[in-house]
């Protein structure tokens, strides 16, 4: 079933996932995920997802919030002074935002790095865009010489990589060159591409901690890409004008390879 065939839409999922959704929408849903197995994977990882943000954040907001922002709160007069119940709110949003940034806690200089989702996606999407249209610099190290370019990605990024073999679904590896995140740690990129042209780069980073393993889909434009975390990285498959399905079948064959 192809992106424009389907009834239901990510948000429609993510709702469901939510409780969002009258019962009678609910349950043309639940019928639908049957006879649609991707999207039925999709909204598992949704759930895993959701389960690992209550797990790393309903014990925070129940936290007592530090004597030195309140403190703060209370002396600091800005030119505008909110109301103490906004004070407090913001507060609170400003811990249960942790997901999407740093995450506050009274444990001193200790802060914890969410990796944000959002950050992850865009960079992987950024760079397919970048070096997918390259003819002669696509990659920094070609395929003919894998062993330098595994043993050198996988030194700069400090875990051993793969690259997965993709010849039985028709595509065979470019080569691979070195990137840097937003914070300016190193990452891989693998570019696969087949007979007709397309191309598929693989993206891989370091794992923060408190990333877990989910299998995500997510589009931007012409861009698609399923993306995870098998700590001690973190992975993004991207393609260009893809079928949905069509690409999660690769993705699960990137994955399980990268598994073993």
């Amino acid at each position: 079933m192809s992106e424009t065939e389907r009834p239901f839409t990510d948000e429609d999922l993510l709702r469901y996932v939510d409780g969002f959704l009258d019962p009678v929408r609910r349950a043309e849903v639940e019928e639908y995920l049957k006879t649609a197995p991707a999207d039925a994977n999709t909204v598992t990882a949704y759930r895993h997802q959701n389960r690992a943000l209550r797990e790393a954040f309903d014990g925070i907001l129940e936290e007592r919030i530090p004597e030195a922002i309140v403190a703060t709160a209370l002396t600091t007069r800005p030119r505008f002074v909110r109301p103490l119940w906004a004070a407090a709110a913001a507060l609170v949003l400003f811990i249960s935002g942790g997901a999407f940034g740093w995450v506050a806690s009274d444990m001193g200089d200790q802060k914890v790095a969410m990796a944000t989702s959002a950050d992850f996606k865009s960079f992987a999407i950024s760079a397919h865009r970048v070096y997918t249209p390259e003819v002669r610099h696509a990659v920094e190290v070609e395929a003919s010489d894998q062993q330098h370019l595994m043993s050198w990605l996988s030194k700069r990024v400090g875990h051993q990589l793969k690259a997965p073999a993709l010849a039985p679904m028709g595509f065979e590896l470019v080569g691979g060159r070195l990137l840097a995140t937003p914070d300016g740690q190193p990452a891989a990129q693998f570019m696969y591409q087949d007979r007709t042209m397309r191309r598929l780069t693989l993206y891989a980073r370091s794992a923060n901690v408190s990333e877990t393993t989910s299998f995500r889909f997510a589009r931007d434009s012409d861009c698609s890409m399923f993306y995870w975390v098998d700590a001690p990285l973190a992975y993004a498959l991207v393609g260009t004008s893809m079928d949905k399905e069509e690409l999660h079948k690769i993705s699960a064959t990137v994955y399980e390879q990268l598994s073993n």
